[in-house]
């Protein structure tokens, strides 16, 4: 930085800095912020009511702002490889808050979605299984534009009448059809679901979610 101090300044110089340099001080104070300054200070004041413990960390700090332009409608974000008019699967391994950070954005309203955590237990208290589907899958006319569902490739397959069925690849493959938007969080990679579901089942998820994963040695935060 050039060094001025052998310049002198009168006190009325002085001054009409001063003055100048309050107005456009006052000026950034009191400019309103913009959508994802705002986006972001709802995020971090939801995340201290739910989960108050949970900290921003460089594990998650740039999957969270991800995710704040993504349900913030940032169309710039085509050039980084997401797509608004799919949903995500956040992929990461147990506890680094995958689950937490979407219930900080379902709870923030932003867009609306529904979340549908144990599809096992869900599915056994149908007792009309096709209700089941026309519930979770087909989803009726409702306020939530989407659906969360939480810790895919878990608790799956289920057993009807001998036979094996996978709820959640029934799930995707009906709102595949529909063109329903759906989130996910899953401990697997992308390579896994293609061993666990298959290539069908992973061609539609590519074409569903925007893929975003945590650093598989992401710290566990429950620890």
């Amino acid at each position: 930085m050039e060094n001025f101090n052998y310049i002198t300044l009168t006190a009325e110089e002085i001054q009409s800095a001063l003055y100048r340099a309050k107005v456009e001080k006052a000026k950034i104070i009191q400019r309103e912020p913009t959508r994802l300054e705002w986006g972001t200070s709802k995020f971090w004041e939801t995340m201290a009511i739910i989960c108050p413990e949970f900290k921003e960390n460089n594990d998650n700090r740039q999957i969270i702002y991800q995710l704040i332009r993504y349900f913030m409608g940032d169309n710039t974000l085509i050039a980084e490889g997401i797509s608004l008019h799919k949903g995500i699967m956040l992929a990461g391994p147990v506890g680094c808050g995958k689950t937490t950070i979407l219930k900080v954005f379902q709870r923030l309203g932003l867009t609306a979605f529904r979340d549908c955590c144990n599809l096992i237990r869900l599915y056994s208290s149908y007792q009309d299984k096709d209700e089941f589907f026309r519930d979770y899958a087909y989803q009726k006319p409702r306020k939530e534009e989407g659906m969360l569902l939480d810790d895919f490739g878990s608790e799956d397959l289920v057993s009807e009448f001998g036979n094996k069925t996978s709820v959640t690849a029934e799930i995707i493959r009906y709102r595949y059809n529909s063109r329903l938007i759906t989130h996910f969080t899953t401990n697997l990679t992308a390579k896994e679901i293609g061993d666990v579901y298959g290539d069908r089942i992973k061609s539609r998820l590519r074409e569903m979610v925007n893929f975003i994963s945590f650093d598989p040695n992401a710290a566990d935060l429950r620890k």
